[in-house]
């Protein structure tokens, strides 16, 4: 280091992760006007950016909300207006992540050809160990200060995406291609700075080097911070989190989800070395920028109108959530419909599903939007086969969710922080059971059932979940293992949607079969 002149000069970096293709002042879940979303983000970054500002995005960016359940049909039909924004606001680099590859390459690849900025990934690879988008890395000069900016992705990808949507693809070793890529930029490139932007998350505490995630290696961040010290500034994401983490001169920020939050960092140089400075800025009370909500216009009526489709009728209304304990305390009505339409759809002997941190549920008339917002990820079915020891000792997990608090039943808060995971919380469908939640694990499962009948140790069955808990993730691994009878390349959303369509009047009974005791 060294060899600046006695002026300082700095450089600016914005950062954003994981928006979920919320763009505009549109909600989508009603009427009303979002909080937050890539217009304000773009009001913030606008009116404080200059010449020597980087502004990166570390992905999951084109799914995760109705907008995009619409636009993945429809995007030639918008020149993506999703690539438009991120030029409007002036993206130099895009990370892509897990989710951007839910609704295939094509979908993917328009988006990146479309953008303006240089798509890294340098572990996202071809079959001859290229990038299969841009680059791996890349060398950028301002205000004379030479810096390299390196992407990469969760190599979970390879267990939770559909095969079809990475088909080709050589998703390697994160840590490894990390590692690699900063040792090749040392040697060739001797940057002033090394930026590492990375959709993947932290797996341990920084304070008290504990795992606060189950080290299956989807998150990594904590590893390579510690580990990889050349790296002067992660640019995290995956997680939904809030991080902004400073030490020896180096820092680690994650800027949570939706557009809420933007990271902002601020590199100095002088004759003394480099200083680095970070913040997460709340654009909260920014305003919506006015070109993004123009220029958006007709998607955003056009979507409207195919989200207010009426497609059914919940003639007792008694289908929405509001207090999403009791969602899973007395297990809504709504996962009951899940779990019969997954049966019905399936053959299954046993369904198993949960509820998205925030479902919403159906109103009386129950439009493409209420399904949208209720089950919000792009899964498909998976029909495994899983004896009864096995199926004991899933539920003897999930009823870790509950704990006694003050004599009353709560949610344990492992499945509040460091992340929100209320979906992690799996109710089944087909047998009956009791969670004696004061109970140690192992024997807080009782009375399991299959119809009339206890279930016994080698008892065989049918079970439907999603490909995302088949593959083992959400933290888990007690799927993986099992033999697969069949997949269902359907997507359950649209399953829910059809099956409404069907049968219009929709009136679901309760099974009343998961018992929850203290």
């Amino acid at each position: 280091m060294g060899g600046f002149n006695v002026k300082t000069k700095t450089i600016k970096i914005f950062h954003t992760s994981d928006t979920h293709g919320n763009i505009t002042n549109q909600s989508f879940i009603n009427k009303s006007i979002s909080q937050f979303s890539l217009s304000k983000v773009a009001s913030y970054i606008r009116k404080n950016t200059d010449n020597n500002t980087l502004i990166i995005d570390t992905g999951d960016t084109i799914q995760g909300s109705p907008l995009t359940y619409y636009l993945k049909d429809n995007y030639s039909k918008y020149n993506n207006p999703i690539s438009n924004i991120f030029n409007y606001i002036g993206y130099d680099y895009f990370i892509p992540g897990n989710h951007d590859f839910n609704y295939g390459l094509d979908y993917l690849q328009n988006f990146t050809n479309n953008l303006n900025a240089t798509t890294l990934s340098c572990n996202i690879l071809t079959k001859n160990d290229d990038s299969f988008f841009n680059k791996k890395y890349d060398i950028k000069i301002i205000n004379d200060i030479k810096i390299a900016i390196v992407g990469a992705t969760t190599d979970y990808i390879n267990k939770w995406e559909n095969p079809k949507n990475i088909n080709g693809l050589n998703i390697s070793d994160t840590y490894i291609a990390i590692k690699k890529s900063v040792q090749e930029i040392k040697e060739l490139h001797k940057p002033d700075l090394i930026i590492l932007a990375y959709h993947g998350g932290i797996e341990s505490d920084f304070s008290t080097n504990i795992y606060t995630d189950k080290n299956v290696g989807e998150n990594i961040g904590y590893k390579i911070f510690t580990e990889v010290k050349d790296i002067d500034i992660i640019l995290a994401g995956h997680q939904h989190r809030l991080i902004n983490y400073k030490h020896n001169n180096r820092v680690l920020v994650m800027p949570g989800s939706k557009g809420q939050i933007l990271s902002e960092i601020i590199v100095s140089f002088d004759d003394e070395g480099k200083k680095i400075t970070s913040q997460l800025i709340n654009v909260d009370n920014e305003s919506h920028d006015q070109k993004i909500i123009e220029k958006n216009s007709l998607i955003i009526k056009d979507s409207e109108v195919f989200f207010d489709q009426i497609i059914g009728y919940n003639k007792r209304n008694d289908l929405l959530i509001t207090n999403q304990l009791d969602a899973r305390l007395n297990k809504h009505k709504i996962v009951t419909l899940i779990n019969n339409i997954q049966l019905k759809t399936t053959n299954a002997d046993i369904s198993a599903t949960s509820l998205a941190n925030n479902a919403f549920g159906f109103n009386k008339e129950i439009t493409i939007k209420d399904v949208l917002n209720t089950y919000v990820y792009p899964n498909t079915l998976v029909v495994v086969e899983i004896n009864g020891i096995t199926l004991k000792n899933v539920l003897e997990q999930y009823a870790t969710f509950f704990i006694i608090n003050n004599d009353l039943i709560t949610i344990n808060e492992k499945y509040i922080k460091p992340k929100l995971e209320l979906y992690n919380y799996v109710m089944f469908e087909g047998i009956s059971y009791v969670i004696n939640v004061s109970k140690p694990l192992g024997k807080k499962v009782s009375n399991l059932r299959f119809g009339e009948n206890t279930i016994k140790d080698k008892d065989v069955f049918k079970l439907v979940i999603n490909n995302y808990r088949a593959s083992g993730a959400g933290n888990e691994n007690i799927y993986e293992h099992l033999k697969v009878i069949e997949e269902y390349p359907l997507d359950i959303s649209e399953l829910l949607i059809d099956n409404i369509k069907a049968n219009k009047n929709i009136d679901v009974t309760s099974t009343n079969n998961i018992t929850i005791e203290k």
